[in-house]
Formats: structure tokens, sequence, C-alpha cells
């Protein structure tokens, strides 16, 4: 999509001269970008992602002196293991002041 417009904004001859100003560039950068969000906001793609995001409640933990991954998965009532996964951990090092991202389902 965002193709097709450039590329017919750029076959218009008044168009092509008004792009050489930064400030109708960034006009037109602005424009494409709204109709990019408004047309996947009111078209939203039926992908797993969607669907897990719909079905869940985010929020963040700041983390404090003592604790661990497995204080803060038992304080939200969910998994280590969910904790590794939604924040790419590889190992359970974590350290003051990191924000732990805490997803789980809508019950």
């Amino acid at each position: 999509m965002p193709s097709i417009l450039v590329a017919g904004f750029i076959s218009n001859p008044k168009t092509e001269q008004n792009l050489q100003h930064r400030d109708y560039q960034n006009l037109m950068s602005q424009n494409i970008t709204r109709g990019i969000q408004s047309y996947f906001k009111d078209k939203p793609r039926n992908t797993l992602k969607n669907v897990i995001i719909k079905n869940t409640i985010k929020t963040h933990h700041k983390v404090k002196k003592g604790d661990t991954l497995t204080k803060i998965a038992r304080k939200y009532s969910i998994t280590t293991k969910s904790l590794y996964q939604n924040n790419y951990l590889k190992n359970n090092n974590i350290h003051i002041g990191q924000l732990i991202s805490i997803s789980k389902g809508k019950t």
C-alpha cells in the first residue's frame, strides 16, 4: 500500500515539484503514516499475536532489592517460564530498576 501511494503522488508534476521542499515532504510523510495506521486500525489482521494481545492484561514490574523471578511470578500468579519468554531472558539475572513485562490472561 505505501508504495502505491508514493508512486501515485510522484506521477503528478505539481506534487513532484512540491516534494522538493522539506515542509511538504514532512506533510506527505505524516499523511501517509496516518493513512497506514488508520488502515490497520480499522482492518486489523487476524493473527495469533492480535488474538493473544486482545486476551491478555499487560503490566510491568520494576525490580526492587530482593526480587527474584520466582518471587515476581508468584506475586502476579504467573509462571517463571512466561517471565523468561515475555522478557526474552536467557538466565535468571535481573537488576534493580529493571522493568519486567507481566502478561496474564484476562479472567
